[in-house]
């Protein structure tokens, strides 16, 4: 996977396909370790893009609901220095920063890519330490290489998972905004005619 990339795709597994149970294993450990780090990477950086612009559309609207608060009694004070009704747009500015961000989901999509984050990596340190443990046993107690292969199962389980509980929650908001988009344009027909 390319962490720039927009979709998350894994890699393909090359050179696992001879050798001793123990190389086989490991290959494909390995392989499972490479694709779990990379979809981290891969939520790390999309997860600064969304915070950036989620912080960003939060400030503004903070700051413009201060100033369409501040402003009629700027006016009171001073009547020259500014209209009262410019308070009215800053508000409205406000709630435009507000519903921009919901529906494009932003916040949403920032706080889904940190936990999926947040599962990658207790799957992925899980594994680890269960493999190393594993690996341990094999060269100590001469247990055998197929100890190995439900710990490799369960990070590429765990990985695949995480990656579709987020999808699924992301199609969750995406219908629900949509759905709420449509109940929306319908109410103002209705009131129209």
């Amino acid at each position: 996977m390319d962490r720039t990339s927009r979709n998350l795709v894994p890699a393909m597994l090359d050179g696992a396909h001879d050798g001793e149970p123990l190389q086989l294993a490991t290959a494909l450990f390995r392989h499972a370790e490479r694709n779990a780090l990379t979809t981290i990477n891969w939520y790390l950086w999309k997860k600064t893009i969304k915070s950036r612009w989620s912080r960003f559309l939060r400030a503004s609207a903070i700051v413009l609901a201060v100033a369409g608060g501040v402003t009629p009694l700027l006016h009171a004070a001073s009547p020259g220095l500014i209209a009262s009704g410019w308070g009215y747009v800053a508000l409205a500015l406000s709630a435009g920063c507000v519903l921009f961000d919901r529906y494009f989901g932003y916040t949403s999509s920032w706080m889904r890519y940190m936990r999926a984050q947040a599962r990658l990596n207790r799957v992925l340190v899980t594994a680890q330490a269960q493999w190393t443990a594993a690996m341990i046993r094999c060269a100590h107690d001469g247990a055998p290489a197929d100890v190995l292969m439900p710990i490799v199962q369960d990070l590429i389980r765990g990985t695949a998972e995480t990656i579709e509980m987020e999808t699924d929650e992301w199609a969750r908001e995406l219908t629900e905004q949509s759905e709420q988009l449509q109940r929306t344009t319908e109410r103002d027909d209705r009131q129209r005619k």
